[in-house]
């Protein structure tokens, strides 16, 4: 197999490749050939040893990707040779990392892969709509509630609008630049605001005519929490679920003003409520492939990088400028 792998943190200029003979598949892994990967912020701050969880070094990579059962591990049941199946980010890295050619994956983080997508799709989809499910059912989502999604150009943000629209919502979409406002309107959201044109809290007021957004979403964190929360009703929830806006996610923390959080909710959320909780995880999935038969879905690929350029794919995601995400192909 052909790997990427790092030897010590720092940028995307510390990836390489490894090739090594690859194992057969240990007990409750599958090997699979790669198809698509998906890349995700988490894993720069993990390259850079920023993220909640360190890495070991020397380190492989990845976790989201699609690919071909090659292989079974001894005490596999429910997959089988030839199945085509997606790995999903439910460990910092799977298996053998999937940041490669071919890889051996636990049957832990792999689902089966949807109908009717083609690999790059798929290779986006269960870790942003995953991630959106639960952030817009934890506090329960229904017609009439309206719902703020900062940052929306994300591959999660943009899962948010989609899945928000379905159950009943109005969506507040947030871009900081203008140029991505009409894409955010085609993708669903009711109303824009452009942060670096319109104060956050002024326009939302305005756009719920003074009530405040039942439930916000910020992947940031960081000083403009206590802004969100102004935004927020009273009884309404703030949903954090990353921290691009702080330097090392081991360290973040919030700064809030008491009478800021009165009759309201703050929590950081995580993938891993579903993870631990079979049934929802098996509701959220039923919903996934309900709404991608019905076309709620729509996976937004923002650029396709073959997996010789990970470097570069790594300082494109670095550059904070997407809309949607990125794809790898070995």
């Amino acid at each position: 197999m052909r790997r990427v792998i790092f030897e010590e943190k720092g940028g995307p200029e510390v990836l390489k490749f490894e090739t090594l003979d690859l194992p057969s598949p240990a007990t409750g892994e599958v090997r699979i050939k790669i198809k698509a990967i998906g890349l995700n912020r988490y894993e720069s701050m993990f390259r850079q040893g920023i993220y909640v969880v360190p890495p070991e070094l020397p380190s492989a990579i990845g976790a989201e990707a699609v690919g071909i059962v090659e292989a079974l591990g001894g005490d596999v049941s429910g997959f089988s040779v030839g199945d085509r199946v997606t790995a999903v980010p439910f460990t910092t890295i799977a298996g053998t990392g999937v940041y490669a050619d071919t890889a051996n994956v636990p049957t832990t983080t792999l689902l089966r892969s949807l109908d009717g997508t083609t690999d790059a799709e798929e290779a986006i989809t269960w870790m942003a709509y995953l991630n959106a499910y639960n952030l817009l059912t934890a506090p329960r989502v229904e017609p009439g509630t309206t719902v703020l999604t900062i940052g929306a150009t994300s591959g999660v943000g943009l899962a948010t609008i989609q899945i928000a629209r379905d159950l009943g919502a109005a969506v507040i979409a947030t871009t900081r630049k203008r140029r991505k406002a009409a894409a955010l309107r085609d993708a669903g959201a009711h109303h824009v605001i452009v942060t670096e044109e319109e104060k956050l809290t002024d326009r939302v007021l305005e756009l719920t005519g003074g009530r405040g957004v039942d439930l916000a979403l910020d992947p940031v964190a960081g000083p403009s929490v206590a802004d969100i929360l102004a935004t927020t009703a009273i009884g309404g929830y703030v949903l954090i679920y990353g921290v691009l806006g702080v330097p090392d996610f081991a360290t973040a923390r919030l700064d809030l003003p008491l009478p800021a959080i009165v009759m309201k909710f703050v929590s950081y959320a995580t993938v891993w409520e579903l993870v631990l909780n079979p049934p929802r995880m098996e509701t959220a999935q039923a919903y996934i492939r309900d709404a991608h038969r019905r076309g709620v879905i729509k996976p937004v690929i923002d650029r396709t990088f073959p997996l010789s350029e990970i470097v570069a794919a790594h300082q494109y995601l670095d550059g904070r400028d997407l809309f949607g995400k990125i794809v790898v192909l070995p």
